[in-house]
């Protein structure tokens, strides 16, 4: 007597045997350690880019002062506000904004993501914690732009009395002047402030550029990734942290600047401050006698700064 013949299952018992057998269709996966990076690194430049917009023009200012005093810086400030104010939003704040964020939160992630448990781990963190020049003076950076903000943007622009909302002609050079003239702790200020932005904004574009050709080393990395995961799909978790443990390690010495780039950067630091050292000091000796009103405006500024 002959066998039976086999079941044959119905097309949908067909489909529920593939959902059944395939857990990760019906499960929801967060991005990837990699994922993350890339697209904070994305936000994190393209927001440099629109923020270079404003950059560029404002610091042309003190770089003019050096040659035709304070005149000078003034008509290229207003030159530049002319292009800049109408955008302000989109080009300054957005971007800064976005630009900082990113930054930090790709830090973070490169710390802490998918371990949290690291966080006990000091070693591990010292090695993730950022090690480039431009990178450590990024946070001051940020405390400085607050402030350079504060005192020269938005309390200027209160309406409280003796303050009276400075219209943009008469916050001025100046008003940087009058700074430079009454407080030694301004030529500090604006000094550290234009050289961290000029080292941060040249190692930076240096970096956006490498990035945009594909041959920074957070897209080997990614490149890497991509292969590992598509040869292991069983392992994704362990075999995404070995990946991200050897590309730190190996890209570690094409990350640092070599030494010849590096001197004549510092070179040109050195001479955007020494230029801009000249232009202060030009502003400072044009600077005239500020009527009584106008200092009794602009001590106010400072006095509501530090209450």
């Amino acid at each position: 007597m002959s066998p039976p013949p086999p079941e044959i299952p119905l097309p949908h018992q067909l489909a529920k045997q593939n959902d059944d057998s395939d857990p990760t269709r019906s499960r929801f996966n967060l991005p990837s350690k990699g994922q993350f990076i890339k697209f904070l690194t994305l936000t994190q430049n393209t927001s440099a880019m629109v923020f270079t917009i404003f950059l560029i023009p404002h610091l042309a200012s003190p770089l003019v002062a050096s040659v035709a005093g304070l005149e000078g810086a003034d008509k290229t400030m207003m030159i530049s506000r002319d292009l800049y104010i109408p955008l302000e939003p989109i080009i300054i704040y957005i971007p800064i904004g976005i630009h900082i964020t990113s930054s930090i939160l790709r830090r973070l992630i490169i710390i802490f993501y998918p371990n949290p448990n690291e966080i006990k781990n000091w070693k591990k963190i010292k090695n993730k914690l950022p090690k480039q020049i431009h990178q450590i003076i990024a946070y001051p950076l940020i405390i400085l732009i607050i402030n350079h903000y504060l005192t020269h943007r938005l309390i200027p622009s209160f309406k409280k009395f003796p303050i009276n909302s400075l219209s943009p002609s008469e916050l001025n050079w100046e008003f940087i002047g009058y700074n430079l003239n009454n407080n030694l702790l301004s030529w500090l200020n604006y000094l550290i402030l234009i050289g961290f932005t000029s080292w941060h904004s040249i190692i930076g574009s240096m970096k956006i550029i490498s990035f945009l050709k594909g041959s920074s080393p957070l897209d080997k990395f990614e490149k890497q990734l991509i292969i590992k995961e598509n040869n292991n799909n069983n392992n994704n978790k362990n075999e995404e942290e070995e990946i991200i443990e050897i590309s730190t390690k190996s890209n570690s010495k094409n990350r640092k600047i070599p030494k010849k780039r590096q001197v004549s950067l510092n070179a040109l630091v050195f001479v955007i401050l020494g230029i801009t050292t000249i232009g202060l000091y030009r502003v400072k000796k044009d600077t005239g006698i500020i009527s009584p009103l106008m200092k009794i405006r602009y001590d106010a500024i400072f006095q509501f700064y530090w209450k």
